[in-house]
């Protein structure tokens, strides 16, 4: 018997896992949407028995990418659409999100680490995107928003 959301999310997950080894959630741009991403994510790096304190820092990435897509990329407009794809095997977590505004440059954000920066608000999702995650590429497409591609190495 399923009891909650969660255990829904899960049993459609591992279902599509076994046949993709893929889960793709698009949703519109509504930060009430954040626990159903970080409900799958769980679900998805449980599934890949990642070790609490990897999952700790994966899903915080995965998480501040969304909220930038959200955010920062489609401007809190909910009619504009977030979509995340979780990609994974035994040896690599691949997560891509996307958006539909109009990017920013990635390149020229300032450091959050540099004194004058420590005591701001914002401004470490990029930062912590990096850090936990092994690879990290942007790319921004005309018309068609900016797409994140994170992905971590899996140790066993």
């Amino acid at each position: 018997m399923i009891n909650s959301s969660a255990e829904l999310l899960y049993l459609v997950i591992k279902k599509l896992s076994k046949k993709k080894q893929s889960l793709i959630i698009q949703m519109n741009s509504d930060l009430r949407m954040l626990q159903l991403i970080e409900t799958a994510s769980e679900t998805v790096l449980n599934l890949l028995k990642i070790n609490e304190s990897d999952k700790f820092r994966i899903s915080m990435a995965i998480r501040e990418a969304v909220i930038n897509a959200i955010h920062h990329g489609n401007k809190d407009d909910i009619n504009k659409k977030v979509e995340i794809i979780y990609k994974y095997d035994d040896k690599k977590l691949e997560v891509i999100v996307k958006d539909q505004g109009n990017g920013f440059n990635y390149k020229s954000l300032p450091d959050p680490t540099i004194k004058d920066n420590l005591l701001k608000p914002s401004g470490r999702g990029i930062f912590f995107i990096r850090t936990f995650m092994d690879k990290v590429a942007f790319s921004h497409h005309q018309n068609k928003g900016l797409t994140v591609k994170m992905s971590k190495i899996l140790k066993k």
